[in-house]
Formats: structure tokens, C-alpha cells, sequence
């Protein structure tokens, strides 16, 4: 009996590839539930068989108390977006420039071939097998940290339970709702005078956070992988399948995953270009399922590999993000935005409107020139699209539909935060406007939300929200104050306020007290200073060491580090001549162990090495270790 019902196993996984990865059923769906029937009745009968992952287990399992965090082994990261060809080219050209400045042995012709896919409107999850068995599901989270959603991940029917082959193996693929099946799902709750879904990539993301797998299996998500980590087998065509992009995904398809047919091999970003005004066409609204840009990865997975990562994103691949839906509104108001570095940025406040499901209120101008040339004024009809499918901007202005009421926009000559007169930025021709006033609450609040995010010094428990009620109770007025929130005295002002609870307080002063040994780097990126992002911060630590070699650095030495240039260079020294700049970190030095830049001698320098980290660690994160190979 258990080699029957290991046969029925194996005949129906058979046919779930052939239906759900190819779209080529062998038999009729009545023949397939009739195998389905026969496989859980001897399952019951038999129970001394049983197998969690069993096709008859995708009807969805127990109700799950709640969803367990899950550390990816490999971190997963987003790429960068490009919205045009010449950001492409840029692109290209920047990748190009960096592979032969790492191989000087390259030919001057040398050129990347490429694998593009379709960006599948869904969400990211990442899956993981041990022996052909599936293991775990997670989602991406953080892209360090997601969380444990195997038992729904068994309802679908495009992901396979066991693969051919014993081997060890981790496959990132997208999850989403296709459009019919969210049509019908809205039906039926129309009908129930429920109310109804927004758009199926809102309804992909609940459905799968739902602790009841019964549910998620009634939605009948699909699935699409396009990635492969974490190989480990001795199996030859699986080895040579890695090699490349377009390799990996036929390897997919053979191992009975579910993939985009519409994926393509191009030889230049010409090829590409033609390929992505196929897809911002009509042709992309008439798939079963939503599309926002196409994925462009180099297909020599080692060439991949040399290119590395930026402090964002992957080098070797990058989003061409397709034209945003766009939709009518209008201009009820203009308000004003103020950045740390004190840029007034105007922003349109909108009559609400849908946009690609969610609904838009607000829109950036960026600056007054972009009001001119748009001719707006408050009361205009205008066009709305996301950037990028992310930031809604006005992009025209129905003049026609004018009343005769619309009022005209003035430029603001003070802070709308403190009322400082603002300044013209000569270095962007007068388009900028900045408030210089050091002590502007919005300028204070932005340096704070920065220092304290998790790319600088990861102080969890002060959100946005937490600080700017902080700021208004004068628990904090600057950086340094976040270290004087552990005092007994805040602490019991802390607890009084609304919504704080001795738990929450209790991390706080933990998550701050942890901050207080930060790496040199990390903490010249907190600081902010213009220009300075995290490898900026790597190549400025290597170079001076200390704090306070940095703090008294000359222009002409920063200028000499590769990579820095003048204006950075410029904006370092202004930031540490600056009184205040300086006395602030006086007050963060009573509080902090800057860790000094050591170069560690146990090892040769790393140059010309290109390294992999993958997997957990006893005595280090991967972050730590990325850290201490940078500094060799």
C-alpha cells in the first residue's frame, strides 16, 4: 500500500507540472480530482504513510497562531530603478567602466549580453529545499529578515512540494492573484455587500499573512521564479545551469516551477529597449497578471558577480519601471515639505484619486521652476501618475477646464516650519530653496529620523512619529538628546505619554544602549553630512582612521581620495567647521565608542578578490563581515 500511494503521489505531481508549470494538461480536471479523492482516502486509511508534503496537504492545513521570523540566508535585495533609455545607457556604461577598471585584461570591445524578464506585480518569496524536500517559505521582509509562510505557500499549486532531483537548493519567485481570479473573488464579496478589494497585489500581500491556510488555498495564488541560491549538489547539469540567467530558468522549468514565458535573451540594451516598448504598450494591461517595468540582469551569473553590490542594490541587474497609470485631479492647496539638509520642497495637495489602487491625495512639485513650467495654480485639474509606480507627481495641466476661479501660486520667501528667510541654492541655478536656520524643527527631526534609521545607527523603537511627539514634550531638541533618554527622569515622562508601555520603553533603552559601540563608518554616515552616503563614509574611515582625524581633515586630503571628489570633499570640511556641527559631536563623544578604522593584518588585503557571503554566523553578522572584508 505505501508504494501505491507513493505512485498516486508521483502520477499527480506529474500532472500538476504538466497543467500549472507547462499549461499543457495531459488528462481533464475530472480525471485529476478523481486521482486527488483516491490519494486522501488511502491516505486516511493509512495514516503510517502520511507525508507533510503530500499533494493532498495543498487544501490548506491548520490555523496558524502566528508567523514566525525567519533570517534569510542570502540577504534579498532590490535593484535600482531606471525610467528611460539614456538611464539605461548610464547604466550600462557605469557597469562597463567598473568590470574593466576590475579586469585590465579585458578587451576595449568587450561588451554584457543580457536575460530580461517581466516584473511581476506581486510579492517577493523565497523558498528553500533541503534534498528535494520543501523546507521552508518565507517572505522577503527586510530583505535580512522575513517571515515563515510555508503552510500557505503548500496551497499553490504552481510550487512544487519535492523536486526530481535530491538536492539542496533555494528559488525566489513572485506571488500574486491573477486578474480574473480577483475579479471573481470581488464578485462574490459584492454580492455578500462586502467591501471590495483594492487590486490583487493588496489582496496577494493579505492573503499571504492569513493564519488560516484554508483561505489561502480557496485564492488560488500563482507563482512565477525567476532565481536560484544556495545550489548544493554534485549533479553536472544542474552545476553548468547556474552558469547563466537564461540556463537557470530552463532549470526551473525541468525542476517543475512555473515560469514567465515571456522572458528573452538579448544581445544589447537595443534588443532591451525594443523588448520594453512591446510591454509599455497595450499589450501589458491584456496579461492575468499586473506588470510595472521589466528586469534586466546581466546573463553571465560570474560576470554578475565581479560587478558586486552598491550600498543599495546589486550592480549586475537593474528595473526598467514601465509608464505609470495615470488619473485626473485637483489642486486644492499648496503646502511645503522641509528636508534635513533644509531644501523646501512645494507639494500639491490633491482631491483624493485613485491611482493603480490606492488612493492619491498628495503630489510633489520638487520646486518653483516646476510650478512655472507646469503654469499651475491652485484650483487646476490636473494629470497624476506615480514615479516609478511609487511617488505620484502632476506631469500636466488641463488648461481648458479652467473656471476662471484658479488662484495663482507665490513663491514663499521664509520657512513655513520657523520662519526663516530662505535662501536661493546658486549651485542649481536658483531653482532650490533651503532654510539655513540650524534650529528649524523639521530640519532637527529630519537629522534625527536619519541618525537613528537602520543604515546608520539602528536605534529601534523611534519611528518618525515617536520623535516628533518626542520634539513637541522636549524629551529630545537634538541628536545627542537620544542618548540621554535612558535617564530615569525621561524615562518616567516617557511612560506618562499616551501609547507608551514599560515594554516598549524597556527596548528603547536597550536598542539605544546597544548603538553606543558603532563602527566609524557607521557613524560618519549618521551624521548626514551632504553628499555622504555609506561607501562614501568606508573610503573616509579608511583613510583617516579616527574621528578625529576626520574632524580635522584637510580639503586638499579629502580631495585625494579616489572616488570623493571636490564638492563632497567641499561639503565635509563646511560640515565639520561648522560651531554647532562641532559641539554636537562633542556631546555624542561623551556618549559613544567610536570604534578607530584598523586595518587587520592577520590576512593579506582582499584586493582584487570578490567574495560571496552566504548563511548564518555565530560571532558575526554578514554586515560585520562585508565590513571587515572592505577593510582589507
Amino acid at each position: 500500500m505505501e508504494r501505491k500511494i507513493a505512485l498516486l503521489r508521483t502520477e499527480i505531481e506529474k500532472h500538476r507540472i504538466a497543467y500549472h508549470a507547462y499549461d499543457t494538461p495531459i488528462i481533464s480536471d475530472e480525471i485529476y480530482d478523481s486521482l486527488m479523492r483516491e490519494l486522501v482516502e488511502l491516505e486516511t486509511k493509512y495514516p503510517q504513510y502520511d507525508d507533510v508534503l503530500s499533494p493532498s496537504r495543498r487544501v490548506g492545513g491548520d490555523i496558524l497562531d502566528s508567523f514566525k521570523k525567519v533570517k534569510h540566508e542570502v540577504a534579498q535585495w532590490s535593484y535600482d530603478n531606471v525610467f528611460d533609455f539614456e538611464e539605461l545607457e548610464n547604466w550600462e556604461k557605469r557597469n562597463l567602466n567598473y568590470f574593466k577598471k576590475e579586469n585590465s585584461s579585458i578587451d576595449e570591445n568587450f561588451n554584457f549580453d543580457y536575460f530580461v524578464e517581466l516584473k511581476i506585480d506581486g510579492l517577493k518569496v523565497i523558498l528553500t529545499y533541503k534534498n528535494g524536500r520543501l523546507l521552508r517559505a518565507a517572505s522577503r521582509g527586510d530583505g535580512d529578515v522575513g517571515e515563515d509562510i510555508t503552510e500557505n505557500i503548500k496551497t499553490i499549486k504552481s510550487i512544487p512540494l519535492t523536486l526530481k532531483d535530491k538536492i539542496d537548493l533555494t528559488v525566489i519567485g513572485e506571488c500574486f492573484i491573477s486578474k480574473s481570479e480577483f475579479e471573481k473573488i470581488n464578485k462574490k464579496r459584492k454580492e455578500e455587500n462586502l467591501e471590495e478589494y483594492k487590486n490583487p497585489r493588496n489582496l496577494a500581500a493579505g492573503t499571504l499573512r492569513q493564519l488560516d491556510p484554508k483561505i489561502v488555498a480557496e485564492r488560488k495564488l500563482e507563482f512565477f521564479a525567476y532565481d536560484t541560491e544556495n545550489l548544493n549538489t554534485d549533479i553536472k547539469k544542474y552545476i553548468e545551469a547556474i552558469k547563466t540567467q537564461k540556463a537557470e530558468i530552463e532549470m526551473l522549468k525541468i525542476l517543475g516551477f512555473k515560469v514567465n514565458a515571456e522572458s528573452k535573451f538579448c544581445k544589447n540594451i537595443i534588443d532591451i529597449q525594443k523588448y520594453y516598448d512591446i510591454w509599455n504598450g497595450e499589450k501589458r494591461y491584456n496579461q492575468e497578471y499586473g506588470i510595472d517595468g521589466v528586469v534586466i540582469k546581466i546573463n553571465e551569473k560570474s560576470l554578475e558577480t565581479i560587478l558586486g553590490f552598491t550600498a543599495k542594490a546589486p550592480r549586475g541587474g537593474v528595473a526598467y519601471k514601465l509608464l505609470a497609470s495615470e488619473a485626473v485631479s485637483t489642486v486644492l492647496s499648496i503646502t511645503y515639505q522641509v528636508g534635513r539638509s533644509g531644501a523646501v520642497t512645494p507639494v500639491a495637495e490633491l482631491l483624493p484619486v485613485s491611482l493603480d489602487g490606492t488612493i492619491v491625495k498628495r503630489a510633489t512639485l520638487h520646486n518653483f521652476e516646476e510650478i512655472e513650467r507646469l503654469g499651475l495654480q491652485i484650483g487646476d485639474k490636473v494629470m497624476v501618475r506615480k514615479a516609478g509606480d511609487i511617488i505620484p507627481q502632476i506631469f500636466d495641466v488641463l488648461l481648458n477646464l479652467r473656471s476662471g476661479n484658479e488662484k495663482e501660486i507665490s513663491e514663499i520667501k521664509n520657512c513655513p516650519e520657523c520662519k526663516s528667510v530662505l535662501f536661493k541654492d546658486t549651485e542649481s541655478g536658483g531653482v532650490k530653496i533651503f532654510c539655513k536656520n540650524e534650529l528649524c524643527p523639521a530640519k532637527v527631526i529630519g537629522k534625527i529620523i536619519y541618525f537613528v534609521s537602520k543604515k546608520c545607527m539602528n536605534i529601534d523603537g523611534l519611528g518618525e512619529s515617536t520623535i516628533e511627539t518626542f520634539y513637541k514634550e522636549n524629551l529630545i531638541k537634538n541628536i545627542s538628546d537620544i542618548y540621554t533618554l535612558t535617564e530615569k527622569s525621561k524615562i518616567k515622562k516617557i511612560l506618562s505619554l499616551e501609547g507608551f508601555k514599560q515594554k516598549s520603553v524597556d527596548n528603547l533603552v536597550e536598542s539605544i544602549n546597544k548603538s553606543k559601540n558603532v563602527n566609524l563608518n557607521t557613524f560618519i554616515t549618521a551624521l548626514g553630512i551632504n553628499s555622504v552616503g555609506a561607501e562614501t563614509a568606508i573610503l573616509i574611515a579608511q583613510k583617516f582612521k579616527s574621528i578625529s582625524n576626520i574632524i580635522n581633515a584637510e580639503f586638499i586630503d579629502l580631495a585625494s581620495i579616489y572616488g570623493l571628489g571636490e564638492k563632497t570633499s567641499q561639503e565635509i570640511v563646511n560640515y565639520f567647521a561648522n560651531i554647532e556641527n562641532k559641539k554636537e559631536i562633542e556631546k555624542l563623544l561623551q556618549y559613544l565608542n567610536i570604534k578607530d578604522f584598523v586595518e587587520d593584518n592577520t590576512f593579506k588585503k582582499l584586493t582584487n578578490m570578490v567574495f560571496v557571503i552566504t548563511g548564518t554566523f555565530e560571532k558575526m553578522s554578514r554586515a560585520e563581515i562585508e565590513n571587515k572584508i572592505k577593510e582589507n
